[in-house]
């Protein structure tokens, strides 16, 4: 059986009933651009605020109404609260101890008084309290009082869906969230569950209301967090929960640990045990604990129109907090259905609110919408009345329901929000040292957008796609070929950022794509366009923190170093994909067969690449696991003059010839990349294989796509001179990907873009000694127009 609060009080069933354990889901929202995270602020100075007396007496009325004679208070104590100091190993045990001298004071008011549950949430200038009027007038009376107010009652809020976010595919790539823990707040968790088997970390318990396992209102370690409520479980589940047995699907971050924190078990939690949750969080995580986010799908019925706020709340001290040491607290936006406001805590600008969506990506009719949600993710199935499917309770968990289901579906925007809190797992495990800003901008920037059309309201809100986020991606047409140092007018940065290009001497230029830099090193393309038959080639590719740099080297056939306009083009992980895709930097140019340095590799399907060396300047480079040809470009990479084409391919493997400029084989460095139909996170895409060389009459090649559904075509207007139509692809601000098709191991091709335009390219081919010729070529082309 479950426990009752110990202090029932008259009314309390009315005022917070609960419609039984499976509440439907928490809200979304829309609008043209979400609020902006608002910044935490450095220092909470309560030092020269008093609560009005007004507060004091509407408690004071307030206990005397109730059947105990007590009300469940929040104080806020006169007292400099530094952020700064709370984030510190250093600074933390001191300001610890000075906040509990803050908290003795309101200890010393309300000694000899009638009170009980008195709690002093760790490390900040609040405590919690069941105070009787006699315990609300010592307060009023002790002077060090800032503000004083209720202990708000939060609730909870209630397979395919991982595919829908493609969070699943980048498990297959190995970014599961192994690194990182995600934190739920919620009803507990059933500890012996297979879908979390070995990956409990640091359990604890903070339930005044309801009681913890063993009957105290905070208990820490083994059993704390056990659950006589599902919610917990199936929240945690959709976060990181991993197959079992026969389940062929996971959570987000199958391999994230879960940090249980049970608030509630039927009845709801007060908002202080919320507070001293995330206490805990902000404790564990000082002590070495990687938290990756806060699931938090609870919520209270007041709600908050509009843009408003509820950041004079106290809740938001920790929240705050625990943003600047990188850990966002991911909270359900409510279920009410209303579209012009969301539920506490929700309303706290420096939290992720998050909205829900069906599997179909239509925005639930239950989900609450205004500017404050800033993400949705899947709440519900794409039928009907369907749920999420993730954690029940198992068949040997004793539940007084008698309900006994591993696995079971259910509703609402608490389904959707743990969606949020596991992909921030993934996300930092691939890029770690993300701060919260950076990871919401990026979920925003990259996710589905969703119209909300309820009630007329016309909101968008982005639906997150995690395959989209972790990929980032950078080009350049860099067209100032003498200039020292500039910024090309055609580029793109998927963080945002502005790249640059610099001349460090003739023919020797460094683009720099700031935020796109990593340990993960991705790949990248370099081919000149216009002008002449000169070449340029990666020279190096690397990182300085957080900035990409491609170092480029451009020369005349003849092999001097010569001044010229060119394209870079750099990808870590994929770009959002349709169809498998891989790529590949192979800098062991003589072993039989090696493995590509991991962090210069990716496979869509998760399987690893390798390259094997079938004679001088001959490789064959495998890229298991792919399903369909794709298109390949392949671009010498090195300090040398060399060049290299693609020979021919297959499905999962592509022949590379290297050559010098004089055109003999030669063992070479090369940065490959094969795709099939791709597209940058948002806009269009279209590649092809141009297999007829001579065809002066413009013709369909078999090997082509277009993300419009519209037909390429090719055709030769010269020798070696071809003109490429890709209609419906905008084409003007964005940069094309060319590379010569040639199987003659004693002919050396080089084709290139010459120019293109609205749907057209015009691509030129030569010999090693700049001379034109008739060529076969491939050409794919990304736009982030949409």
């Amino acid at each position: 059986m479950h426990h009752q609060s110990p202090r029932p009080r008259r009314g309390a069933a009315s005022r917070h009933a609960l419609t039984g354990a499976l509440v439907a889901a928490l809200a979304a929202a829309a609008a043209t651009a979400p609020a902006a995270l608002a910044a935490p602020s450095p220092v909470v100075d309560t030092t020269t605020q008093t609560a009005p007396p007004a507060a004091f007496d509407r408690l004071a009325a307030q206990a005397e109404d109730e059947q105990d004679g007590r009300t469940r208070v929040i104080v806020t104590l006169k007292a400099r609260f530094d952020r700064t100091e709370a984030t510190s190993k250093t600074t933390a045990p001191g300001l610890e101890r000075r906040m509990r001298g803050v908290h003795a004071k309101a200890l010393e008011a309300l000694a000899g008084t009638d009170h009980g549950n008195t709690k002093p949430i760790d490390g900040l200038p609040y405590v919690a309290v069941d105070a009787s009027e006699e315990a609300i007038r010592a307060l009023e009376a002790s002077g060090a009082v800032a503000s004083i107010q209720t202990d708000r009652t939060l609730e909870p809020l209630l397979a395919t869906s991982t595919q829908v976010i493609e969070s699943a595919s980048q498990v297959t790539r190995g970014w599961s969230g192994s690194s990182r823990v995600v934190a739920v707040i919620d009803t507990g968790i059933q500890p012996n569950h297979p879908f979390f088997e070995g990956r409990i970390i640091d359990p604890a318990c903070f339930a005044t209301r309801e009681r913890c396992p063993d009957g105290s209102t905070a208990q820490v370690g083994p059993g704390a967090a056990t659950a006589l409520d599902p919610h917990g479980t199936h929240v945690a589940g959709i976060a990181a929960g991993k197959r079992f047995g026969t389940l062929n699907y996971d959570g987000v971050a199958p391999d994230a640990r879960i940090m249980p924190i049970r608030v509630s078990n039927f009845l709801g939690s007060f908002q202080s045990d919320i507070m001293q949750s995330l206490a805990y969080v902000r404790q564990r995580a000082l002590a070495g604990v990687p938290v990756a986010s806060v699931n938090l799908s609870m919520g209270d019925r007041v709600s908050y129109p509009g843009t408003d706020t509820c950041d004079t709340d106290p809740l938001k001290t920790e929240i705050d907090t625990l943003v600047s040491m990188g850990i966002p607290t991911v909270i359900a936006s409510g279920n009410a259905g209303e579209t012009d406001r969301v539920y506490y805590p929700a309303c706290i600008s420096t939290a992720v609110t998050v909205g829900s969506a069906s599997t179909a990506d239509a925005v639930s009719n239950f989900s609450n919408a205004t500017q404050r949600v800033d993400l949705l993710a899947p709440g519900e199935g794409s039928a009907p009345g369907t749920g999420i499917v993730s954690a029940f309770f198992d068949v040997d968990y004793p539940f007084e329901f008698n309900v006994y289901q591993p696995m079971v579906g259910m509703r609402g925007t608490s389904m959707a929000a743990p969606h949020v809190a596991g992909a921030w797992a993934t996300y930092l495990d691939r890029y770690p040292g993300s701060s919260v800003a950076e990871v919401l901008a990026a979920f925003q920037r990259t996710g589905k957008p969703l119209l909300d059309t309820r009630n007329g309201i016309n909101l968008t809100r982005s639906r997150i796609n995690v395959s989209a986020a972790l990929a980032r991606y950078g080009y350049v047409a860099a067209n100032n070929s003498a200039s020292s140092s500039y910024t090309p007018g055609t580029q793109a940065n998927s963080m945002g950022a502005t790249n640059t290009v610099t001349r460090s001497g003739t023919g020797t230029y460094t683009v720099s794509m700031p935020k796109l830099g990593s340990a993960f090193r991705g790949n990248a393309h370099v081919e000149t366009y216009l002008g002449s038959a000169n070449r340029c080639k990666v020279a190096t590719l690397g990182a300085s923190g957080t900035t990409t740099r491609i170092g480029v080297r451009c020369t005349t056939p003849a092999g001097t170093l010569t001044d010229a306009p060119f394209v870079a083009r750099f990808e870590v992980n994929e770009t959002k994909r349709t169809a498998t895709a891989g790529y590949l930097t192979s800098l062991d140019t003589t072993s039989p067969t090696h493995t590509p340095e991991l962090t210069f590799q990716a496979n869509s399907t998760g399987a690893t690449n390798t390259v094997t060396r079938n004679g001088v300047g001959r490789y064959t480079a495998t890229l298991p696991g792919f399903t369909a040809a794709g298109i390949p470009h392949v671009t010498a990479v090195g300090s040398d003059t060399n060049m290299c084409q693609v020979s021919t391919w297959a499905t999962t493997s592509v022949a590379v010839l290297c050559f010098t400029r004089s055109g003999a084989l030669a063992d070479t460095a090369f940065s490959l990349t094969t795709n099939g139909q791709s597209v940058f996170t948002t806009g269009r895409g279209a590649s092809m294989y141009a297999n007829n060389a001579t065809a002066t009459t413009a013709y369909t090649p078999s090997s082509s796509w277009n993300s419009t559904g519209a037909v390429n075509t090719s055709q030769k207007t010269a020798t070696g001179t071809y003109e490429v139509s890709m209609p419906g692809i905008e084409m003007a601000t964005s940069l094309p990907t060319v590379t010569a098709v040639n199987n003659s191991t004693s002919t050396a091709v080089a084709c290139r873009p010459y120019f293109w335009g609205t749907g057209s390219i015009e691509v030129r081919c030569t010999n090693a000694a700049g001379t034109p010729v008739d060529s076969r070529f491939t050409v794919s082309y990304s736009s982030t127009a949409s």
